[in-house]
């Protein structure tokens, strides 16, 4: 379900005409049903922009619509700033003041790097009257959607998808976004619309003119290190970080509801959550919310033991909502459930989103907590090259054998063969980036991707192994983020505490041993908050995934399967190698082959979603 905060949207013009306030509010129906708090619009040059609220914090009653300066720049922001009062000391404002006039007074100071100093969740659009230009930036972990689409005749941006459709017409389908999704790769900013972009995370791009440029203003390749001298300043100040983080995300404003599926993240964040409220009045009954999800499904998962075991730390109960692969149908959403503008929903997408409206209430929660991001920076996933790979690089070859003599131990692995990875897995790190066809679904078409250059993003300097590790996990979470699954009658803002700025400047800097160790996953995010969390969850092994239900979900899907390949529009554009595709589809839906399953569903549900929606096939 996509997220929601405040809408941003507006028109840019390249040449005289000006944008008048009608054309704005012609733009702000197509997301009126999500603008409860209204709408205002600043237009009468060539430059107009408008902004529905969404109150979900107290500083967001603050916002009052396009924010004009003494020097005529314009901004309009969706979001909000956690460095707020570090920003008014050094700017000499008031505390009081609106996040916006703060960005405005930031950019009359640092100008565009502006951007680098704003610590936060946040869209920008900034208008500079002085420099002609217009600027769009998201934050370090693209917490909000930015969208835009430049023409000859100028500049369309919005936060929300809808307003690119405000004029009813179809658009073309970009055939470099299917390919992408079918394929499970990156999709590097495209949208499903041809000419409509994402700007990227932790970027800003300047418009001027007809041209364009792009500008990071945050580094997901740490070239700084932080070194302690014994692991327990490491868990100090992870355990004052992550208590800030989580805090800046559970201040006064609208009730939340944070994720718990009984894992290690979405644990940590609520109990670190009880915490607080609990630091601050020991008496405090006023806890957070909580919804999980299970599935009765599937044999070998059982969350539940793991969720109940939370609740009854923290003396409260949740939500507990059934959620299973086998409800997936495959088929077209109905038009009279709603219009879904990504691809990922089928028919019974509607009722799974009625269901949680009426578990939690339907107008009680504005806001969602999520671990999405936790497994990757916490050292979730247990590979030990990076740590062993800086050893090499850098020289420390007495410590390479050592420590890979420990990670040998749980694994089996003779210390050559060990050594052996290290050396290949370097040789493939400082290799040029390239699109690896051996990781393609085998019914992909390989040159439906490899003719696009752009899916060769993000060079590799030369840094420490685990530096690259850390900058490339962290694109692949801006893939994942809950906030932009297709919704259509709810929207909730998500919140990520685990992508916290300066949570993250501290993980990408510290050594990688203190995050991973052998037979220790996650070894600082256990030791620091293990006076917080309860032991059955700290010393359970890594979470399983559903299979059988995914399963059960493809045969059902079996009978129907040759009609919707023989109207297929990725095997009629030859993305897609229709044999190939059928031949593994029937191995999994047997159980067999089960690595494949998402590029499988993938293809099923893209094809459902085309069928009904407003994207025309050339």
């Amino acid at each position: 379900m996509r997220g929601l905060m405040s809408i941003i949207f507006g028109l840019k013009r390249n040449d005289n005409e000006h944008v008048d306030e009608a054309q704005l509010m012609a733009l702000s129906m197509a997301t009126s049903r999500y603008a409860a708090d209204g709408t205002s619009v600043r237009g009468g040059s060539r430059i107009g922009m408008g902004f529905q609220p969404y109150h979900t914090h107290q500083r967001s009653h603050l916002e009052h619509g396009p924010m004009v300066d003494d020097s005529g720049n314009i901004v309009t922001l969706d979001g909000r700033l956690d460095n707020h009062v570090e920003l008014s000391s050094e700017l000499g404002l008031d505390n009081y003041v609106s996040d916006s006039t703060l960005i405005l007074a930031a950019f009359e100071r640092w100008g565009e790097q502006c951007f680098s100093r704003l610590i936060g969740d946040w869209a920008i659009s900034l208008w500079s009257r002085h420099e002609d230009s217009l600027y769009l930036a998201r934050d370090h972990a693209g917490t909000r959607s930015l969208y835009y689409e430049q023409s000859d005749k100028g500049l369309l941006w919005s936060t929300f998808l809808e307003t690119f459709h405000a004029d009813g017409f179809s658009r073309q389908l970009d055939e470099g976004y299917m390919a992408r999704y079918l394929a499970c790769q990156p999709l590097c900013g495209r949208t499903p619309y041809s000419g409509v972009f994402l700007v990227p995370a932790a970027h800003y791009l300047k418009f001027r003119d007809r041209q364009s440029s792009s500008m990071a203003h945050w580094q997901w390749m740490a070239k700084e290190e932080i070194h302690y001298n014994n692991d327990k300043e490491y868990e100090n100040h992870f355990f004052d970080l992550f208590r800030q983080s989580v805090k800046r995300r559970i201040g006064s404003g609208a009730p939340i509801l944070a994720e718990l599926s009984g894992g290690m993240d979405s644990s940590s964040i609520v109990c670190m959550a009880d915490h607080i409220r609990r630091s601050d009045d020991p008496n405090d009954t006023d806890l957070l919310d909580t919804i999980s999800y299970y599935d009765d499904r599937e044999p070998e998962i059982d969350e539940l033991p793991f969720v109940h075991a939370v609740e009854t730390l923290r003396g409260k109960a949740g939500v507990h909502m059934e959620a299973s692969y086998v409800e997936r149908t495959f088929d077209s959403v109905p038009p009279s459930d709603g219009c879904y503008l990504l691809p990922g929903a089928d028919s019974s997408w509607p009722l799974r989103e009625r269901r949680l409206i009426e578990a939690i209430g339907t107008d009680k929660h504005k806001v969602i907590l999520s671990g999405t991001g936790g497994d990757e920076v916490m050292g979730g996933v247990p590979n030990p090259l990076p740590e062993l790979g800086d050893y090499m690089i850098t020289g420390r070859i007495p410590t390479l054998l050592a420590k890979s003599t420990l990670w040998c131990l749980p694994k089996r692995l003779p210390l050559l063969l060990m050594i052996a990875d290290v050396f290949a897995y370097l040789a493939q790190l400082y290799r040029p980036q390239k699109l690896n066809t051996e990781l393609l679904p085998p019914w992909m078409n390989a040159g439906s991707l490899t003719t696009d250059g752009t899916m060769l993003s993000h060079e590799t300097p030369f840094l420490p192994p685990s530096r690259i590790e850390n900058g490339r996990t962290w694109w692949i979470i801006q893939e994942t983020l809950p906030h932009l699954y297709p919704s259509y009658r709810r929207r909730w803002e998500y919140r990520y505490p685990f992508l916290d700025r300066d949570v993250d400047d501290f993980l990408f800097r510290i050594p990688r041993e203190q995050l991973l160790r052998p037979r220790h996953k996650r070894s600082l995010q256990r030791r620091s908050l293990s006076s917080l969390l309860p032991a059955e969850v700290l010393n359970r092994s890594r979470k399983a995934y559903a299979v059988r239900g995914i399963s059960l979900a493809l045969q059902d899907v079996s009978e129907k399967l040759t009609e919707i390949l023989d109207h297929s529009v990725a095997v009629q554009k030859k993305i897609v190698k229709r044999e190939t595709y059928i031949s593994q589809f029937r191995d999994c839906a047997n159980g067999i082959g089960q690595g494949n399953v998402v590029g499988l569903m993938r293809l099923l549900l893209f094809e459902s979603w085309i069928r009904n929606s407003s994207v025309k096939c050339v």
